[in-house]
């Protein structure tokens, strides 16, 4: 066994022993005569040991032993160590310690001057993980899962001195070079997703035990690294997302820190993932959770003067989400009728139906966050009324000023004018009594033409600038190129060409089926290709002069097999099976979650 080696069970056990409330002059009378035992045997000369090639029984380091037990006098001590490394290097090093330096600096004489490289020696560097067997955890595993702040503070602060200390020319592991060329935001992206023998993150860890508050000082710390001067040169939107992206790693079962909160019935850790997030950025930031998202991203607080950032969720809710939490409330519930059955203790059925009211409300939570990021996508799918273009009239006080009327010449003055050519005596002509002016008035109001009172010599269809015919009526838009029955014919068998006087205005519900599956062709282009080219531009103008052509009218719906083949192109039965497939997936979905409010009304009762 090395001498490292054998130093770091010496400083583990002396760890264990002492209390986790142990003040500082007990931990220093301790853990000195260890670390002048191990100055004394390594001289500043010497070749560093690969941390990599540990060979530790179960490589356990006293980093681990100290974040697992909480135990804030050895973190001190190990802080007063660095800080005097600090002191005896150049300047330009790590200035910012979990606490004052003056506390440390008071302890210069008693606690042993040993150079950073050999501290990481002896306690272990952060990245270290013990033996698969142990479970493959690093020390911030141990530091979250004990729900333990201090030791994430120390552990990063370790990291950064480490990292900084390589300037000077000073050689490590592979490990600890590569946190060299990090910088601090994602040195600490990197602290919290190492993965164990499992795949668990630390962040797994905290969610499982239900650290709540290790959560929320995870997420104000990296808002502050991120808007430091010193930060990497990317807006804090961009790095909020890498975040997100360490929030959605998964182990090798599969499960995220999402599920595996609402597997342990963690409630309080389940909405702070699932809800939007407002940080207060007040000297000391402040994290509040809202239960409505808001719209904006920047919002002025009056009352602080202070910015106020508003994010999305950490994690977006899926189906396989509200389907883990269904499974693991399932098993629960099994297990519970089993232990009825079994007369297990009534302590141990209270825990587990206490379990089972806590998960219960996570699946409520997600099952409502899911609903809400639904209603968003149909709101996306369909139109409001306010953003809908009308193509009336507009009402009289949205109008402008009216333009004065021109004072215009008497009907006998304008016969004066231009005197109109009077009826022959062959010809008996009924003189109309209309003015001069009044073709002009027929042209631009369209004339109301009833159902009963059809021109004989009106066609039923209305030709599109593209060619393709389209028929007037509201149950059907396309129509094959055929010739009506009641169409008048000229003697030699040719058809009159005719002139709608009326053009019809698409309803509002045709609108908004038009619109539907306009946004679903958008979701087809989006899915197949995750950067947009300048080509898309052709793909999207192909998409409108679709959209023009289709007509679509709800009335389609409602035709027979055969009605649709003659009264409907390839083109509109395409677009009328994307809609109905969506609608079908939809009314699944409402039933089932029908189903569930019904059988919830029927436990309550």
């Amino acid at each position: 066994m090395s001498d490292y080696c054998r130093h770091r069970q010496k400083l583990c056990s002396a760890i264990t022993s002492l209390d986790a409330d142990a003040s500082d002059k007990i931990v220093r009378s301790v853990l000195n005569p260890i670390f002048e035992d191990f100055t004394a045997d390594h001289d500043d000369t010497s070749t560093k040991t690969d941390l990599s090639q540990s060979t530790v029984e179960a490589n356990v380091t006293p980093l681990m032993v100290a974040c697992d037990k909480s135990h804030s006098a050895a973190l001190r001590y190990l802080i007063d160590q660095m800080v005097q490394n600090e002191s005896q290097q150049s300047e330009g090093r790590c200035n910012d310690a979990p606490f004052s330096k003056q506390s440390a600096q008071q302890h210069d004489e008693e606690t042993s001057k040993i150079p950073l490289h050999r501290l990481a020696e002896v306690w272990g560097h952060p990245t270290e993980s013990s033996a698969t067997p142990e479970g493959g955890n690093c020390a911030a595993h141990h530091a979250l899962a004990a729900g333990y702040q201090f030791g994430i503070k120390v552990l990063e602060y370790f990291m950064t001195c480490i990292a900084k200390s390589d300037d000077s020319g000073n050689k490590y592991s592979a490990t600890e070079l590569q946190c060299e060329r990090l910088s601090r935001q994602v040195r600490y992206l990197s602290l919290l997703s190492q993965t164990n023998a499992n795949g668990d993150t630390p962040i797994m860890m905290a969610c499982v035990f239900g650290r709540v508050d290790v959560i929320q000082y995870i997420l104000t710390h990296f808002v502050q690294l991120s808007t430091e001067k010193k930060a990497a040169d990317e807006s804090l939107s961009t790095s909020f997302s890498l975040l997100r992206k360490v929030f959605a790693m998964k182990n090798s079962e599969g499960c995220s820190a999402l599920n595996l909160s609402c597997g342990h019935g963690n409630v309080d850790t389940v909405k702070l993932m699932v809800e939007p997030l407002r940080i207060r950025r007040s000297g000391d930031i402040q994290l509040e959770r809202t239960k409505t998202q808001t719209t904006q991203n920047n919002i002025m607080d009056k009352s602080t003067e202070s910015q106020v950032l508003t994010f999305n969720p950490l994690l977006e809710v899926s189906y396989d989400d509200v389907k883990m939490c269904t499974a693991a409330l399932e098993d629960l519930d099994a297990g519970l009728k089993i232990m009825k059955r079994q007369s297990v203790e009534e302590n141990k059925r209270s825990e587990f139906n206490k379990q089972y009211n806590h998960i219960k409300k996570c699946l409520e939570t997600l099952e409502c966050e899911l609903e809400r990021i639904s209603a968003e996508a149909a709101a996306d799918l369909t139109l409001d009324d306010a953003s809908i273009v009308h193509t009336g009239k507009q009402p009289k006080s949205c109008r402008g000023r009216s333009k004065k009327k021109k004072r215009r010449p008497t009907k006998q003055t304008s016969k004066q004018a231009s005197p109109l050519p009077g009826p022959t005596d062959d010809e008996s002509v009924e003189i109309d009594a209309a003015t001069p002016n009044d073709w002009h008035i027929e042209k631009e109001v369209p004339m109301q033409v009833s159902n009963d009172n059809t021109p004989m010599n009106a066609s039923p269809f209305v030709t599109l600038q593209d060619g393709i015919v389209v028929s007037k009526h509201q149950h059907s838009s396309h129509m094959m190129l055929s010739i009506a029955d009641d169409l008048p014919f000229e003697e030699n068998g040719q058809p009159i060409e005719t002139v709608s006087i009326f053009s019809p205005t698409p309803s509002l519900k045709s609108i908004l089926l038009q619109s539907q599956y306009r946004q679903q062709e958008h979701n087809k282009q989006s899915m197949s290709s995750d950067t947009a080219s300048r080509s898309d531009n052709s793909k999207f103008i192909s998409i409108e002069a679709k959209m023009e052509s289709l007509c679509l009218d709800p009335s389609m719906l409602l035709l027979t097999s055969h009605g649709m083949a003659m009264e409907m192109s390839p083109c509109q039965l395409e677009a009328i099976e994307s809609i109905l497939k969506h609608q079908l997936n939809a009314t699944l979905e409402a039933k089932r979650i029908q189903s569930r409010l019904l059988d919830d009304q029927k436990e309550t009762k």
